[in-house]
């Protein structure tokens, strides 16, 4: 008597666990992305196809197609191959995360943006792959990345990159 009891017990538990979740309304499918979300996403895409460039060849990429093969099989990654190709993404090429270290930080510098973001505000990707929603406000007055030789020169010392000195040969 107890046996059929606990087995009774059993497959209501069983029961109960097997369609739980597919009476509470919502827990069936995944949470699906807002409006803004996938920018968001396709933004730190970019980011992170940035890092793994600069790790990988020691050096910024230079155009679009040097971050496609590092932005993956994601429907983000191919998404924001597409927008940085056509123009949807703007991104600033050729500048290391060195560059903007010497700026105000990666942390704090822009590295790419939706390109409506000047007009009217949306997400940016910093220096430090971190993806933000700025006012186009907010975007005005936050440094962009600009290569090292795009600065304008500064009378501080400090502030000047390092020279390489020059070796003279004598004449023979």
């Amino acid at each position: 008597m107890v046996w059929t009891d606990l087995r009774k017990q059993g497959r209501l538990y069983l029961l109960l666990f097997t369609l739980l979740p597919l009476m509470l309304p919502g827990c069936s499918e995944p949470p699906q992305p807002t409006g803004t979300e996938p920018a968001s996403a396709e933004l730190f895409a970019v980011g992170v196809a940035y890092r793994r460039f600069c790790q990988q060849y020691g050096r910024p990429p230079m155009q679009a197609g040097d971050l496609r093969p590092f932005l993956g099989d994601t429907p983000a990654g191919q998404d924001a191959a597409d927008h940085l190709i056509l123009g949807d993404i703007v991104f600033h090429f050729g500048v290391s995360v060195t560059d903007m270290q010497r700026q105000s930080g990666a942390s704090a510098t822009i590295l790419g943006y939706q390109r409506a973001v000047p007009q009217v505000g949306g997400w940016v990707l910093l220096g430090d792959t971190g993806v933000r929603k700025m006012s186009a406000e907010e975007f005005s007055t936050t440094p962009k990345a600009k290569r090292w030789e795009d600065k304008p020169l500064s009378t501080d010392p400090e502030s000047t990159p390092p020279t390489t000195p020059t070796i003279s040969r004598p004449k023979v």
